[in-house]
């Protein structure tokens, strides 16, 4: 598994440009990364493995790969800029639920997904399993209060209801 100290051995992350040049190898002081799909992500290869830029930064950044989905505000894919990610914090929301019996956090789903220009939101209830659709917002961050307001209030009617 990569770590923050090994991406830093092999690579140097510019927050203000979002852009990776390798530090070592043949190809040191070169831009890293190459096309990974037709929606324009970019990724890289290290040791063997490949990940995707905005996830490397989050890494780079943080000290650990982030396990929820991570947005580019302004829904440019190559932009890995890092004030233009965004880490959507609905995982680690799941992982703040009390435990059920297996001793395994609560999982409360949700979704965010561009849909044109617009974004998607869903939500699932762990307790019912029922899925919601919170509607589609112009804005990302209008989309993720969405999904904040959403959570709370399960939690609420959770502890309502306990």
């Amino acid at each position: 598994m990569l770590t923050q100290d090994r991406l830093k051995e092999r690579v140097h992350y510019d927050p203000e440009t979002g852009q990776f040049t390798w530090k070592t190898g043949s190809r040191a002081g070169e831009v890293a990364g190459t096309v990974h799909d037709h929606r324009g992500h970019l990724k890289l290869g290290i040791d063997y493995e490949r990940h995707l830029l905005h996830r490397l930064a989050v890494l780079y950044m943080t000290g650990r790969m982030p396990t929820e989905p991570v947005y580019h505000a302004d829904r440019n894919p190559s932009n890995n800029a890092w004030n233009n990610l965004l880490a959507s914090d609905i995982a680690s929301d799941a992982q703040s639920q009390p435990a059920r019996s297996s001793g395994r956090p609560s999982p409360r789903k949700g979704a965010i997904y561009a849909q044109g220009d617009q974004w998607q939101v869903t939500i699932r209830d762990p307790r019912t399993g029922r899925v919601t659709n919170l509607g589609v917002f112009k804005t990302i961050e209008e989309a993720h209060a969405a999904y904040c307001d959403a959570d709370r209030k399960c939690k609420d009617d959770g502890a309502k209801a306990a």
